[in-house]
């Protein structure tokens, strides 16, 4: 085998100013320890294979209007490698294209800042105008903007201001802190075509906001991206009309999120338009209205913890509302949401298991159930002040299985230690028919009407009236009428 270079020993260097030709049967032979530079390109068999990347270095102009900064990056094109010196950039529409990879001097040493009265955003992708709202395959990808601080400057931009708006893929944003936060952190879109490596990765973003805002990150593509170790914390005294920590968008699915925190001043911490979206140890609070907002299917939630914070009113998790909420995984803790740690509107076919730790005034669910089958709904309870140690002074496993729609439905599920029903069940009309009491009796009420005779392998047990004012207990199997277990004295 031809050896392209002699070996060279330790600690000797080589620079070879030109660009290299080999072909598959060569090789270098280089001892360790050894520097070898090569200035130029690599060919092998005719093909371009290490290409240097040109590397750009910026600094910050001091113009405080943002133009001498932002058209010097926007100058810049084609794969390369910019580098921000440490400093303070003033930038608006910072232009994100193809191939591009930003790379400042560490977060609070480089600052990115959006001047004062532009109400606009920092980072744009290109072509971001003509492409947000669609479903194209377009926009910039593989990029990267990575250690450094973006100042979004919401004390002098009144209106809007957002870190980044985004329709792209394959993209990166990593060890980045996105600051002072008006409209919102990172929005990012993309189409719903399906190839190699679409997805997107958010790596150790910090988000923060000093004032009311709308959103921390919108996330509507690219699908199947990670979310890892993001957090966003902050606000105004009170949130935003429609202000949500995260929001996962119609062409969402697949997104993974892994460790995220979200403990901001917003109406919901996490609303899910879209099904798919699967959350792995991440912890949600703040939100003043509820923390997680499902509406879609196959949304999963494993681990972590979801904490009311003890604010009055306040929901743990809702399962629908504008859409139905099917197919969900959900296994994890509910903590102070004097709310109910569970609100169910519209919801089929889901696993809940829940560890709720509440005040013992607290109920444990919350709202009316449309469309309710559930498969699996299993919830421990432990009752205590919000600054207790001792959290077992009551704790009891409730478990339904295999519930179905348009007749039972859970209506209530309390405390055991309280009065009123442990479980309460009513008919299609909404009339309550049996319920579970806190003492582990059943209470019945009369059927309005006599019920039709079970399958063969079943018998129904029902409340009726004998035709004298008198309440009769009732046992009907598939053949035959009722059977008068007892009548009322």
């Amino acid at each position: 085998m031809a050896k392209l270079n002699p070996q060279l020993p330790a600690d000797e260097v080589k620079y070879l100013p030109k660009n290299v030709y080999t072909t598959d049967d060569m090789m270098l032979d280089i001892d360790t320890g050894s520097k070898l530079d090569i200035y130029g390109n690599v060919y092998l068999n005719g093909v371009r294979i290490d290409a240097r990347l040109p590397t750009v270095n910026l600094y910050p102009s001091g113009d405080t209007t943002g133009a001498t900064d932002t058209a010097a990056f926007n100058a810049i094109t084609g794969p390369v490698k910019i580098i921000l010196g440490p400093g303070t950039f003033y930038m608006v529409n910072a232009t994100i294209r193809t191939g591009m990879h930003v790379q400042g001097s560490g977060k609070m040493n480089t600052i990115v800042k959006q001047p004062n009265g532009v109400n606009a955003q920092v980072f744009l992708s290109e072509g971001w105008a003509g492409l947000q709202g669609g479903i194209s395959s377009g926009g910039p990808t593989d990029w990267s903007v990575i250690d450094l601080t973006v100042d979004v400057n919401a004390a002098n931009n009144l209106t809007s201001g957002w870190g980044f708006l985004i329709y792209a893929w394959r993209y990166v944003i990593d060890n980045v802190d996105i600051i002072n936060i008006r409209t919102g952190g990172i929005n990012s879109e993309w189409g719903t075509a399906s190839g190699p490596r679409m997805d997107a990765r958010l790596i150790n973003v910090n988000i923060t906001a000093t004032v009311a805002f709308s959103y921390g990150i919108v996330w509507n593509g690219p699908h199947d991206s990670m979310l890892e170790g993001c957090v966003i914390n902050g606000g105004g005294a009170s949130p935003a009309s429609g202000s949500r920590a995260f929001w996962f968008g119609a062409k969402s699915g697949g997104t993974r999120l892994h460790d995220c925190h979200a403990w901001s001043v917003v109406e919901w911490t996490v609303e899910i338009v879209n099904s798919v979206i699967w959350f792995n140890q991440c912890y949600l609070e703040g939100g003043r209205t509820g923390q997680l907002w499902v509406n879609g299917g196959s949304v999963q939630y494993h681990g972590g913890v979801i904490f009311g914070n003890d604010t009055t009113g306040v929901y743990g998790i809702m399962l629908g509302g504008s859409a139905s909420a099917n197919g969900c995984d959900i296994d994890t803790t509910v903590w102070g949401c004097p709310g109910g740690a569970i609100r169910y509107i519209d919801q089929i076919s889901n696993s809940i298991k829940l560890h709720v730790i509440r005040t013992a005034s607290e109920p444990i669910e919350a709202g009316t159930a449309n469309n309710v089958d559930w498969s699996d709904y299993d919830i421990q309870v432990e009752n205590g002040t919000a600054d207790s140690t001792e959290r077992m002074s009551v704790r009891r496993r409730l478990v339904v299985y295999n519930r179905h729609a348009a007749s039972p439905v859970i209506t209530a599920i309390g405390n055991p230690s309280q009065a009123g029903p442990m479980h309460s069940w009513q008919n299609s009309s909404g009339v309550e028919m049996l319920a579970v009491q806190s003492d582990g009796t059943v209470l019945f009420k009369e059927a309005p009407s006599t019920p039709a005779a079970p399958a063969a392998d079943k018998a129904v047990l029902y409340l009726q009236d004998n035709g004298s004012g008198k309440s009769q207990l009732v046992m009907r199997f598939a053949t035959g009428g009722g059977q008068v277990i007892a009548t009322q004295p």
